[in-house]
């Protein structure tokens, strides 16, 4: 992939490769600065949980314990990421019909046997909606909206924001990305599906992404794409995920 055409000309442009091609940055940006070099400590040993409202007593942890948030339009690969970051798919449930996901989901991280969480990912509901009533949709908006603008900058470390590769940021998402910096919520753009883009329609959607980023300030100037399906990327984007988490 990147020794294409339509890869290389990204470079010294809009957008340039780090030391992955599953990794991009911002022209200005230092490309290292975008890896997080991989650690035994991380993930050798970590288990995935579903955390259900009733054990946190119907609400949000009250503990400091480190979050990362994963949010997209409808039927963006979102339950099968968090799946396979959770090393058990059946713990969250992948669905082909958008719109699977309608509460704010934590699932725990734990170390071996720990009784407490390392961290937490937390699938939160997709925008941009399925066949629901308006009603079903304000709902949502609301769970998501009291969620983000109620968790400190320590406690949730980042949300991904998760795009279809061949498809791009649509006006939902860049309605996301406004909503986020206007919240001072770091995020980052994460491209899925990249088994099924043509590299052509990468390097739109990754032209798309900086130029948002230029005008949302919460939004870091680093683009992961991945597969999901196919492993492509996992393992750059599960180094960042848990050097944000401090796993």
């Amino acid at each position: 992939m990147r020794s294409s055409a339509a890869f290389r000309r990204l470079r010294g442009q809009l957008s340039v490769a780090t030391s992955s091609p599953w990794v991009w940055v911002a022209t200005g940006v230092d490309p290292a600065s975008a890896i997080h070099p991989p650690s035994r400590k991380r993930g050798s040993s970590l288990r995935g949980e579903y955390v259900s409202p009733a054990s946190l007593n119907h609400e949000l942890p009250t503990a400091d314990t480190p979050e990362v948030a994963f949010i997209g339009r409808s039927n963006q690969g979102k339950s099968t990421l968090v799946g396979k970051l959770l090393k058990n798919p059946k713990l969250v449930r992948a669905s082909k019909s958008p719109g699977c996901t309608k509460t704010v989901n934590y699932f725990a991280l734990r170390e071996g046997g720990a009784e407490s969480p390392q961290a937490f990912l937390v699938d939160l509901p997709g925008y941009g909606f399925a066949r629901e009533s308006k009603r079903a949709v304000r709902g949502w908006n609301q769970a998501v909206g009291s969620y983000l603008e109620g968790r400190s900058s320590s406690v949730l470390r980042r949300t991904f924001v998760l795009v279809d590769g061949r498809h791009g940021l649509q006006p939902d998402d860049e309605q996301m990305l406004s909503f986020l910096s206007s919240r001072d919520v770091e995020n980052m753009v994460v491209l899925t599906k990249v088994d099924k883009a043509s590299p052509a329609q990468l390097v739109q959607s990754l032209e798309g992404a900086f130029q948002l980023a230029v005008h949302h300030p919460a939004t870091l100037p680093i683009v992961h794409c991945i597969s999901a399906h196919k492993g492509q990327g996992m393992g750059e984007f599960q180094n960042t995920l848990y050097g944000v988490s401090d796993l």
